[in-house]
């Protein structure tokens, strides 16, 4: 009756223990309880004052405004004996050169004025039938003004040739041959030269 006893007391015990041992976990906050989605893990949520930026498109370049045209101011070419006034690049000098007048500023503006008349269509002509400097093409072609685009050893070049009549007086204008000019520099001179007046 004793042993009876004894083995209720172990049993108790043991049952005892076994409850114990057991843990009330607490649920971690979901989103049932806080009413916001679950995040993945290893994200991460901006704070209220984190400024978001929207993604850039790829490939996009950013480009500033073109540089202002070139300032141009009166020039008398009667010094170098040539009575007429010219709008050139502020800056732009003229003087003799073996019987022409030479207004210049820099590489890229040079220009011979020489006094008489010219013969377009013949001067036309040996622009076409050039097989060094090859005509490439006519981008302005009239009875007194030839601007043309024409090819050396596999490079561009641009030249022109215009008549200028100022009352009584007749000259003609034309690049300085040597220099490698782009289309701007050659419409820059032609424009230049049309420019003649009479002081």
């Amino acid at each position: 009756m004793r042993n009876v006893g004894m083995l209720f007391v172990v049993l108790a015990m043991a049952l005892f223990a076994v409850g114990c041992g057991e843990e009330k976990k607490t649920p971690t906050p979901g989103a049932a309880e806080t009413g916001k989605p679950a995040q993945p893990a290893g994200t991460t949520t901006p704070s209220a004052t984190e400024t978001v930026k929207p993604p850039q498109p790829t490939g996009t370049t950013t480009t500033t405004a073109p540089a202002a045209g070139v300032e141009t101011a009166a020039l008398d070419l009667e010094a170098a004996g040539l009575p007429l006034v010219i709008d050139a690049p502020k800056g732009a000098t003229a003087k003799d050169d073996f019987g022409a007048v030479l207004v210049a500023k820099g590489a890229g503006f040079q220009i011979e004025f020489h006094e008489g008349d010219c013969d377009i269509a013949g001067r036309k002509k040996e622009i076409e039938e050039n097989t060094i400097n090859k005509l490439k093409k006519f981008h302005t072609e009239t009875a007194d003004t030839l601007l043309y685009e024409s090819e050396v050893m596999g490079k561009a070049e641009f030249h022109f040739l215009t008549l200028v009549k100022v009352g009584d007086k007749t000259c003609y204008a034309e690049d300085v041959k040597g220099p490698v000019y782009t289309k701007a520099d050659v419409e820059s001179m032609l424009k230049s030269a049309q420019s003649a007046r009479a002081k």
